[in-house]
């Protein structure tokens, strides 16, 4: 299961990736920050820049359930959201470094998670998704090293999200522009 990433590089989906325990261990292993999600991407692109090369056996047979431990691939749960958002904000901070990851990755994806916010504040049944993203949100901005827990983001933080949210991600981006043309 070699699939195309956003950046058009190769990766081997986790679930379908066999690896010699010398490369493994060479790469150091999955980078424990990513927890859920995004591990084996970040694993294949580290393990392309070293020179490994990734390949797929197309006899080979694979059933995996997508996305079982967070409520399976149909379902939008908290949890899935919570470590998708912080896994994408990890990698692309990792690879394309911090000026490229403000200016070019938040600019053009942070708005697909900042445009749900208003909808699931107002409405209880699905509140839980909108502070999941608030902590993902969080959980980079406040550069926590927990990588398997999910510190919870500041009253504050909660309500700039649920009142203004297009503002966190105009200030993620570095849109000043965004940030003056709202304020007229």
């Amino acid at each position: 299961a070699v699939r195309r990433s956003a950046s058009g590089g190769r990766f081997i989906a986790g679930g379908a990736m066999w690896s010699p325990v010398a490369v493994y261990r060479a790469m150091g292993g999955y980078a424990p920050q990513f927890f859920l999600y995004v591990d084996d991407t970040d694993f294949s692109v580290r393990a392309s820049a070293r020179g490994y090369v990734l390949d797929v056996v197309p006899e080979a047979l694979l059933t995996h359930l997508i996305s079982a431990s967070t409520g399976g691939a149909k379902v939008v749960s908290p949890i899935r959201l919570y470590y998708e958002l912080r896994g994408s904000l990890l990698f692309w901070r990792r690879h394309l470094g911090f000026r490229a990851f403000h200016w070019r990755w938040c600019r053009a994806h942070l708005g697909k998670w900042m445009c749900q916010l208003p909808f699931w504040w107002e409405h209880e049944d699905h509140r839980a998704k909108a502070e999941a993203v608030a902590d993902a949100l969080w959980y980079l901005i406040s550069h926590s090293s927990d990588s398997t827990g999910r510190p919870q983001s500041p009253r504050w933080f909660r309500t700039a999200l649920s009142r203004r949210p297009w503002i966190v991600g105009a200030l993620m981006g570095f849109d000043l522009r965004a940030l003056l043309g709202r304020a007229r």
